[in-house]
């Protein structure tokens, strides 16, 4: 059985005043731009208006508090992944299981998106959960963002997920 951490989150940082503190090397991406994700072999076109941040492996949007954090898992089907994220585990680690959702990347992956619920600070969010590959290497991105703006955001991290794609 494989065991992973859901909380890969990287916290965005509160400036004394409470302003939101951007990370060092974030940069705005170019509209329809395809970012190399650091230390992966994966590339994706991130939503309009979404910084690109190498220190925190994503893209985040300060003015809707959501965030995109993009890994890879080596040697591993996103198939066998998937196995182990059945709803008990995914309650077990204090996230609430939504649904799962079949999809195809736009370069031909399949996979799939979990929507799960978790609260922090009082406030709920949403998690789109998004693992998608072949049979020995996974895309495994994390969208999350405040429930509340579910719908302005659902359709377009929807999208942006669809766009990762293996850079050889």
């Amino acid at each position: 059985m494989m065991a992973l951490g859901l909380q890969a989150q990287t916290p965005l940082n509160l400036t004394t005043a409470g302003e939101l503190q951007t990370p060092s090397d974030a940069y705005i991406t170019k509209p329809g731009e395809s970012v190399l994700i650091p230390n992966t072999h994966i590339s994706m076109v991130p939503p309009e208006h979404f910084m690109f941040s190498a220190q925190m492996q994503g893209f985040f949007n300060a003015g809707t508090s959501s965030a995109i954090q993009v890994s890879e898992i080596l040697g591993t089907s996103y198939i066998m992944v998937c196995k182990s994220l059945t709803p008990e585990y995914i309650q077990s680690q204090n996230l609430i299981y939504k649904d799962k959702i079949d999809v195809t990347t736009n370069s031909g992956y399949d996979g799939y998106i979990y929507i799960l619920g978790f609260t922090s600070k009082g406030v709920d969010y949403e998690r789109l959960m998004f693992l998608a590959g072949d049979y020995h290497h996974t895309i495994w991105a994390n969208v999350s963002y405040p429930l509340i703006s579910r719908g302005i955001l659902y359709e377009t991290m929807k999208e942006s997920l669809l766009t990762a794609q293996f850079v050889k």
